[in-house]
């Protein structure tokens, strides 16, 4: 590639949010290669999510990035529900399940314990949105205090150890279920409960990677943090980096 075609690659590439680079990364083995080459535009992407400096042993600006995408317990977002409504959803539980694949439980804050949604990382990506400071759809409990907080999340943890079924929430007549209450079938199909085990709970807890407590309203207040917790929960940046297609 000649310099005049590389600096037209690279003006593409910054222009870009991290999730279209993943997605041009994924053309061919050439765009992966000047995907992950190009360090201004990854910089660009650690700054938008509050990343000023490489940790020590980091070797480039997309690996600085990519370490700080990881989805964190505690994390918030703004999630499409089954009456086609949005509001806040607090992760409670992150699980890659060999059967079903990348997986987030979340709870709708201020809702009953009926609110519970599984979410497929990649599969249900279009409900997910960013959180805002209009902080939608909180149900009548209220917002998380800490207490409450853990008080959800120690009972999750309890129903994951034994094997409970998750029944899908209520919903529209002909609505869409979330992929692990339908999981490939028809949309005119009733969801079915959905059932997780987890084999080893103590190995489980220790890959939960939790953020200490904070009210939506703060996490709100930084828009750096909401990205990076949206796009934690959408996409596995090393997988779509490292994955791309073979050239013909």
């Amino acid at each position: 590639m000649d310099d005049l075609a590389a600096d037209a690659a690279s003006g593409i590439i910054c222009a870009l949010d991290v999730r279209s680079m993943c997605r041009l990364a994924g053309v061919s083995v050439l765009w992966r290669s000047l995907v992950r080459a190009d360090e201004a535009a990854w910089r660009e992407r650690a700054r938008e999510i509050g990343l000023t400096e490489r940790l020590p042993g980091c070797n480039s600006w997309m690996n600085a990035v990519a370490g700080g995408w990881s989805v964190c317990v505690g994390d918030a977002f703004e999630v499409e529900d089954t009456y086609e409504m949005t509001a806040v959803a607090r992760v409670m539980a992150v699980v890659n399940d060999s059967a079903h694949g990348p997986l987030l439980l979340c709870h709708f804050e201020g809702w009953s314990e009926s609110w519970f949604m599984w979410l497929h990382r990649q599969h249900d990506q279009a409900r997910i949105r960013p959180l805002t400071a209009a902080l939608p759809g909180i149900g009548s409990a209220g917002f998380y205090n800490e207490q409450s907080y853990r008080d959800k999340l120690d009972m999750v943890r309890q129903r994951l150890a034994a094997g409970s079924a998750w029944p899908p929430t209520r919903g529209r007549p002909r609505g869409i279920w979330p992929w692990p209450y339908q999981q490939g079938r028809p949309s005119s199909e009733q969801p079915a409960n959905f059932t997780i085990s987890i084999t080893d709970p103590h190995a489980w807890l220790l890959t939960q990677k939790e953020r200490p407590f904070c009210p939506c309203a703060e996490l709100a207040a930084s828009p750096s943090d909401c990205l990076r917790a949206w796009c934690a929960a959408t996409l596995s940046l090393a997988a779509d980096l490292t994955e791309a297609p073979v050239d013909p």
